[in-house]
């Protein structure tokens, strides 16, 4: 019900407040439980699959465990022991791990997968909520719907933003199976994968850690400002490298990932890597809308999102896969603008030409070194070119942001901790 959002905003959450936020989400996941229940027979004769019914109702409990342990788990992140939060995702994910071996060892076939799933959910929510009882002591016999009510505000429209970014990213797969094919779909399909990859593993490390920072010194702007530049500039340092050595040797990736045929879908790939970089660089924003209630926001940039994605979808409906993964690129950088316009500035006041300046060097820069390799490689499948090119490309990036970029907040930091030890040397 995106009451996480609202915890993390609010610094001033009363303990009664706190269990009556409990209260509510164990009573939520308790019906939605129920509703998923009732209805897996349904789904299960849409597929025409009575198998799935048992299936369904198994892994509908994981929306009850969920909400035994979600709210102490925000609390962890809004407290910024991560530590904690490591310990406890680490242990259920090999729980969940040895069940699904053990299981499937001893034949259970789908059901291994089932009760795994169940195993990691049940572990890490019961593990948060024994940490919150016990080291926080912060729930009570206690509920008043009012109390709430600021909190389901906030939720409201952050769930309503999650709920149309889902279609915003998923509508291009439905499109490009309607209007090119399968065999097109299931080549963007991998394509896609690869790059959502890499946005899966970094990004929402840094969510977890911004917002609740975010929300502690959310009532000094000019503090604001000066770590979220400082963000941006570092995400651009270290992300974008990552995306256009992908763009540059993506033959390479996808014929040692899916073999030869496959190999087809290397502009695919490129364009995606740096439609998906550039996107990285506006993940934080979720992270300031979090921390300063303005959820609104989000939720109104995502029904711009999913209207300007129609729009490029019907362009492209008139062309091919190509033109519309290039159209994708082109609306990301117009985006950049709006995002900052619309969000940003409008949240912290930052100008344009701190917000523009703190991606653009790095950006110039990984695009000058690339493009001359990209130009040799782009026909190439061989692993130790791809290899070489990558150390030279990182070395010679290494140099440019010494050299223009050694005032930066990361390439400060990287300099004090590796020089003294060349300075040993």
């Amino acid at each position: 019900m995106g009451i996480s959002s609202g915890i993390i905003h609010k610094q001033d959450t009363t303990p009664n407040q706190f269990s009556s936020l409990f209260w509510l989400n164990i009573f939520t996941g308790l019906v939605l439980t129920s509703i998923l229940m009732a209805c897996a027979p349904l789904v299960a004769l849409s597929y025409n699959d009575s198998t799935l019914t048992p299936v369904i109702m198994l892994l509908s409990l994981t929306v009850f465990l969920g909400a035994l342990g979600s709210q102490h788990s925000t609390m962890q992140q809004k407290m910024m022991r991560f530590k904690y939060i490591a310990i406890v995702e680490i242990t259920s994910a090999i729980c969940a791990l040895i069940v699904a071996v053990l299981l499937a060892i001893n034949d259970y076939g789908i059901y291994s997968l089932v009760y795994s799933t169940l195993t990691g959910t049940a572990v890490a929510n019961l593990l948060y909520l024994t940490l919150g009882l016990l080291k926080d002591n912060n729930i009570a016999f206690h509920f008043k719907m009012t109390e709430t009510y600021p909190y389901l505000k906030i939720g409201a429209f952050s769930i309503g933003a999650k709920v149309l970014d889902y279609f915003s990213r998923e509508i291009d797969i439905m499109f490009i199976g309607a209007s090119y094919g399968a065999q097109i779909l299931g080549l963007y399909t991998l394509c896609k994968k690869i790059v959502q990859m890499l946005y899966g593993l970094i990004n929402p490390v840094i969510t977890k850690i911004l917002t609740p920072m975010f929300a502690k010194i959310q009532t000094d702007k000019n503090r604001v400002v000066s770590v979220y530049y400082k963000l941006i500039e570092s995400l651009s340092i270290t992300n974008l490298p990552i995306y256009f050595l992908v763009a540059v040797f993506s033959q390479t990736i996808l014929y040692y990932l899916y073999g030869a045929d496959y190999v087809s879908g290397a502009f695919i790939l490129s364009v995606l890597s740096i439609y998906y970089g550039i996107l990285s660089l506006g993940n934080p924003v979720g992270s300031l809308q979090i921390a300063f209630g303005r959820t609104d926001l989000g939720f109104y940039w995502t029904i711009y999102r999913l209207v300007t994605t129609f729009a490029i979808l019907y362009i492209a409906s008139f062309y091919n896969i190509n033109v519309l993964v290039v159209l994708f690129l082109m609306l990301s950088i117009i985006n950049t603008i709006a995002l900052w316009k619309f969000q940003i500035f409008t949240m912290v006041r930052m100008s344009f030409s701190s917000y523009f300046m703190a991606m653009w060097r790095p950006l110039v820069g990984i695009l000058l070194i690339c493009i001359p390799f990209y130009i040799l490689f782009w026909s190439k499948t061989s692993l130790p070119y791809a290899i070489g090119g990558s150390v030279i490309i990182l070395f010679l990036y290494f140099l440019y942001i010494q050299k223009f970029l050694s005032t930066s907040y990361l390439v400060g930091l990287m300099n004090v901790k590796v020089s003294p030890y060349f300075n040993k040397r």
